[in-house]
């Protein structure tokens, strides 16, 4: 996956073998999470302002125990300050 972001508006349809797949209406400035496919092809590249890789969302139970870890290093750094 990848979030884009477009120097303008654009209206894109994928297409394949003639077929139309999806049609997608992206907005300026505004970001949007898409399949690398989409993302790679030329058009879209041609009128992208910004590109970043995004992670799969996780299971809830993976995210839980993300924001733990993270509130746990928090706090640990919390206590060696004081």
């Amino acid at each position: 996956m990848k979030r884009i972001v477009m120097k303008s508006r654009v209206i894109f349809t994928q297409r394949k073998d003639g077929k139309v797949l999806k049609t997608f209406v992206f907005e300026k400035g505004k970001p949007y999470d898409v399949d690398d496919a989409v993302a790679a092809n030329p058009f879209i590249k041609e009128r992208t302002a910004s590109v970043e890789a995004v992670k799969k969302e996780a299971s809830k139970k993976a995210k839980a125990e993300v924001v733990a870890e993270e509130r746990e290093a928090e706090d640990d750094k919390s206590a060696s300050n004081s």
